[in-house]
């Protein structure tokens, strides 16, 4: 029953991810080849429906890595700090200070690590956690490059090239975000303790003082 459980987690995760980074991604387009100027549907402002949306996944990502680290005695550190740097980065598009890439980028890179690490001691929910990091290394890299080629070329906000950069960004980011959101609800499931074990535990046993 909790394998099965699991594999539909991961599979509606996958499916999620990518109705949403579609969607997002078709938006920005419509948003732009129609000329609308919508903030709603250009996911290039965070008062859109996709930097909302950034925000509700990346702090469920936040939740579930929590909930993995409250589940894994034997790596209490490495988990604690994996969502420790999440909820960093959750603080700071919250805060929205200046060059807010460069400064979570350091927490990321751990983040994303120690997100591998834990992939590898799961076989149903690593090969979510492995896509969601390495679509968020693409999410970082393209923006990256995308913003610099868009200054070199002299290209302004009203260029397909503008354009691109944010789909990769903010779809990407959409992407990986429900992946690996998905991906430690499942390493949760698989860790926590089985109901009819709680059941027959005395009292003491249940806070850990037997």
């Amino acid at each position: 029953m909790r394998a099965s459980t699991r594999e539909r987690i991961t599979v509606w995760g996958v499916r999620v991810a990518v109705v949403l980074g579609l969607t997002v991604a078709v938006a920005q387009v419509v948003s732009y080849r129609f000329g609308l100027h919508d903030a709603v549907l250009d996911s290039n402002t965070d008062r859109s429906v996709a930097g909302v949306l950034t925000l509700v996944l990346l702090g469920a990502a936040v939740a579930s890595a929590w909930l993995v680290t409250s589940v894994s005695p034997s790596a209490r550190l490495e988990t604690g700090v994996m969502a420790a740097c999440l909820s960093l980065i959750l603080a700071l598009e919250l805060s929205e200070p200046s060059h807010v890439v460069a400064l979570s980028a350091p927490f990321g890179a751990v983040a994303v690590v120690l997100l591998w690490r834990l992939a590898a001691t799961d076989a149903t929910a690593g090969p979510v956690i492995r896509a969601g990091c390495v679509v968020l290394g693409v999410a970082f890299v393209g923006h990256a490059i995308g913003s610099r080629l868009v200054t070199a070329l002299g290209q302004g906000a009203d260029s397909w090239l503008y354009q691109a950069k944010g789909i990769v960004k903010h779809a990407g980011e959409i992407v990986a975000w429900t992946l690996l959101a998905a991906g430690l609800v499942a390493v949760w499931v698989a860790r926590r303790p089985a109901r009819s074990t709680l059941r027959g535990a005395t009292p003491l046993a249940r806070r850990g003082r037997y």
